[in-house]
């Protein structure tokens, strides 16, 4: 819905929206009886949120600015919560996958018709929220590669289910391209190269799968001419493919730079010193150049041990049993390397990931 809106001010009306519709929920939750935290992730998590405004508000006065305000976990935790306390099943996860892969699809394809000239490489940005719209399309793709590889592998399989979720997954990735979100793009082709190792190397694979995967190859080496012309376009048109810091959009001399400047300020990053640098397109070192590894410390410990969760489910469980956030995550964790925002933000873009985050505290909630 969010991407609807060319107009940032529109935009932020919609993201303050949907903020209020998962509070809403959670406080129905409450009232009803029915809203549970009786987690040891979301407990601390709570415990952190607190313990880091108050370690902000100390230091505001002490320092004499304002430091305390909207904190980046606290839309993951609103989800963990309210995934916490909701009961889906395979059938119902399916649901969620196709609807939001719809929707992300006709956002994606209005945004290329009402702003985009062509369905053709312009090799020019011509959309404002590129990121956001791009994390709403990544994480629908995600969801649709879970689904095909859910329905593949299901027995018996259904010829329709692939069928659909293919025909999503298209209908998502062209205007991905369009779009250029080249952080996105290169979550998906990491997310399409650990799903197609689990797939060649993983035991007790059904025929069927390795048949599709190994027909998806076999076309794509067909094709690999037209698709790679394809990514080459949306990975470096207008780009100076001899020159890395050029086809990292400035990015590397930026990390650098910073890297710098936290050789002398990492306690304090910016709350002391002003550097002059933007914003490092990267999660850590945003967050230690703006609030300095005192106050990132808590960020990074959830940061971590989420993407330890990440590695683990990948390494040792079955594709089939693979869960939906897993997918998500892939992506997200994989765009925090490029943008500051990733995996807890921006904004409501990572709400379908962290939902299903949620989810999968249920197993410890009725263990």
């Amino acid at each position: 819905m969010q991407a609807l809106s060319h107009d940032p001010g529109k935009y932020a009306v919609l993201q303050v929206g949907l903020y209020v519709i998962v509070a809403v929920l959670l406080v129905h939750a409450f009232f009803s009886g029915q809203l549970r935290i009786n987690n040891r992730t979301i407990l601390l998590m709570v415990i952190a949120i607190i313990g880091s405004q108050a370690l902000r508000a100390l230091l505001s006065i002490i320092l004499g600015t304002t430091l305390v305000g909207r904190d980046v976990l606290l839309l993951p935790l609103l989800m963990l919560i309210l995934g916490f306390n909701s009961t889906v099943d395979e059938h119902r996860t399916g649901i969620i996958s196709y609807a939001y892969g719809a929707a992300a699809a006709f956002s994606g394809w209005y945004v290329v018709a009402t702003f985009g000239e062509n369905i053709a490489y312009a090799g020019q940005y011509f959309f404002v929220q590129k990121n956001q719209l791009g994390a709403v399309l990544g994480a629908a793709a995600a969801l649709l590669f879970y689904e095909i590889v859910q329905s593949l592998d299901r027995t018996p399989s259904s010829t329709l289910s692939p069928l659909l979720a293919g025909a999503l997954l298209v209908g998502v990735l062209i205007p991905l391209f369009e779009l250029r979100n080249r952080s996105t793009i290169i979550g998906l082709i990491v997310l399409a190269t650990v799903i197609s190792v689990k797939v060649v190397l993983g035991r007790r694979v059904r025929a069927v799968t390795r048949i599709f995967f190994f027909a998806l190859l076999t076309a794509a080496i067909i094709f690999s001419r037209q698709l790679g012309g394809i990514f080459f376009d949306a990975l470096f048109a207008n780009y100076d493919t001899a020159d890395p810091n050029s086809i990292s959009a400035n990015r590397i001399d930026v990390y650098y730079e910073t890297l710098i400047f936290l050789r002398s300020h990492l306690l304090s990053g910016e709350l002391l010193n002003s550097s002059g640098i933007f914003d490092p397109h990267n999660f850590i070192l945003y967050q230690l150049l703006k609030y300095g590894i005192l106050l990132s410390l808590v960020y990074f410990a959830f940061y971590f041990f989420f993407g330890y969760r990440l590695l683990r489910v990948w390494s040792v469980t079955r594709i089939l049993e693979v869960p939906p956030w897993a997918y998500l995550l892939v992506i997200s964790y994989t765009t925090s390397l490029f943008e500051y925002a990733q995996p807890f933000g921006p904004g409501t873009t990572q709400m379908v990931a962290w939902y299903f985050v949620g989810l999968s505290l249920t197993r410890e909630r009725n263990g």
